[in-house]
């Protein structure tokens, strides 16, 4: 038994992990039961009764979710680790890697942009242009343009 259980959502987790790779709760580490010290057994109204923990009565993790350079440390997109992709992304590393995960997962090369899709049913190719060239892709915008 070398998997770590999380208190909040049941998940195995590997033993070297920190976080929760389900739902990012802080996983404990419990020592074996060699180390434990034995404490007096203590039974829960609860455990009698068979009844489940009540949601409400649960305290929210003291952490919340880790940053997500840590969920993606084994990965790469397009051949780059994942680490080199967030420090070049830079802020929005959050928002965007899961984008580039799935796009990794599904060998996609390219992914949908609402902005563009309306700006280009609008205004036609000049929308679309329009926000090329907002996006600083200035090859590709004056090729709509021209």
């Amino acid at each position: 038994m070398d998997k770590k259980i999380c208190p909040d959502c049941g998940t195995e987790n590997e033993k070297e992990y920190i976080y929760c790779k389900n739902c990012g709760t802080p996983l404990k580490n419990e020592p074996s039961a060699e180390e434990k010290p034995q404490a007096a057994q203590f039974v829960s109204s609860d455990a009698v009764s068979g009844e489940q923990p009540k949601a409400e009565r649960q305290a929210p993790p003291p952490y919340g979710a880790p940053y997500m350079p840590y969920g993606y440390a084994d990965y790469t997109v397009d051949g780059i680790p994942a680490d080199e992709v967030v420090t070049f992304v830079g802020k929005k590393a959050a928002d965007i890697c899961p984008k580039f995960m799935r796009m990794e997962l599904t060998k996609s090369k390219v992914s949908w942009c609402w902005p563009a899709a309306v700006l280009g049913f609008l205004f036609g190719p000049m929308g679309a242009a329009l926000w090329f060239l907002y996006r600083k892709m200035y090859k590709i915008g004056g090729i709509l343009l021209g």
